[in-house]
């Protein structure tokens, strides 16, 4: 960025009061950057803050696995979390699972796991519409009958009741649907 003398920013602030009042331009300031005027310097700003995002997610994470051991050791009782199943560990809520769920690690009963790539679920091991092991926990919620973490909209027995007589059918893993083809009635 180019040093500029106080003189020259009181000429500029002069300038930008003209300017202003016939309201052709937004006024000037003396900090901001002059357009094309990015250089390397942007560019390597920019990695950097992307490296201290993945540095502070990894901070949150040892300052949650501390908190855990600490509570762990309070004689508290969480009971068993419902994202990795550890007991006593931390609360539900606080689990890393539905961040990011390591892959092949198993998850509770009352849970899926969506990919963070395209949004779909996972089948076995990994995405079943990309085929990608990154993916994020969510606990299940009907919004048919309203029942939590038992089962979702698509394993609602409400639901499979309506959909008998249906000619269409819904993958709920990637998210597509098929029609089936019947003659007129």
């Amino acid at each position: 960025m180019d040093n500029v003398s106080s003189l020259d920013c009181l000429q500029l602030d002069s300038q930008s009061e003209v300017l202003d009042k016939d309201a052709a331009m937004v006024p000037l300031n003396c900090d901001t950057p002059i357009i094309g005027s990015k250089t390397e310097e942007s560019e390597d700003e920019e990695s950097m803050d992307w490296k201290s995002e993945d540095e502070e997610s990894e901070d949150w994470k040892s300052r949650v696995e501390e908190l855990e051991d600490e509570k762990s050791k309070d004689g508290k009782s969480y009971g068993e979390c419902k994202y990795c199943l550890k007991v006593d560990k931390h609360p539900t809520q606080l689990c890393s699972y539905s961040y990011r769920v390591p892959k092949n690690a198993i998850v509770g009963e009352s849970c899926v796991v969506a990919c963070l790539v395209c949004g779909c679920l996972f089948r076995d091991s990994c995405c079943a519409d990309c085929s990608v092991s990154i993916g994020h926990a969510l606990l299940k919620d009907c919004t048919i009958c309203g029942k939590k973490e038992e089962h979702s909209n698509f394993e609602c027995p409400e639901r499979e009741e309506k959909r008998k007589n249906s000619g269409f059918t819904y993958d709920p893993y990637t998210g597509s649907f098929s029609v089936e083809i019947r003659p007129l009635k």
